[in-house]
């Protein structure tokens, strides 16, 4: 999280409108890549290793991306509210099927309730059960968010306002 503020917080148009740029080409060249290998390597063992890694690349990617959306949404590319929604938006958002100024108010909803019961990730977590689990070693931890990734993914994506049109704006 440092790194990403330390990128944005100065409202650097060009910094963040490059770093994001390169999260976004890296997606690309990944799945480029892995659809490239899967056609033409012959060596089975070799593919599942590289492409494991590049889908590990292609997700850490993603959540950069949902960094950016955050950061974004506070204002950090541009102290101009107009160029910094469409920058993120184009850069960030939009690949990520959201929109930053439905992220902004489901964020700024968690801000002004962070912990009470009306606060969106509270719930979320609830609802998932996240307090009635054993999280004491790192085995336990990563077999619940394995578990959990499915419906924290659709709950996230439900509390942040996705819906069709961002889906059809980024396909089109």
């Amino acid at each position: 999280m440092r790194f990403f503020r330390s990128k944005f917080v100065e409202k650097s148009l060009p910094k963040a409108t490059v770093l994001s740029s390169c999260y976004l080409t890296s997606i690309y060249l990944a799945i480029f890549s892995l659809y490239a290998l899967y056609k033409q390597s012959e060596n089975v063992f070799l593919t599942v290793i590289v492409n494991f890694f590049l889908l590990l690349l292609v997700v850490r990617q993603m959540r950069a991306l949902e960094n950016v959306v955050h950061f974004g949404s506070h204002g950090n590319f541009s102290v101009n509210k107009k160029v910094n929604d469409f920058l993120v938006n184009i850069l960030a958002a939009w690949p990520m099927l959201s929109g930053v100024d439905e992220y902004r108010h489901f964020h700024n909803k968690h801000h002004g309730h962070y912990g009470k019961d009306i606060d969106p990730c509270k719930k979320r977590f609830e609802n998932m059960g996240i307090g009635k689990i054993d999280l004491s070693t790192k085995a336990q931890i990563g077999y619940a968010v394995i578990r959990w990734m499915p419906d924290y993914i659709r709950e996230y994506y439900r509390d942040i306002g996705s819906n069709s049109r961002q889906i059809m704006t980024f396909i089109s």
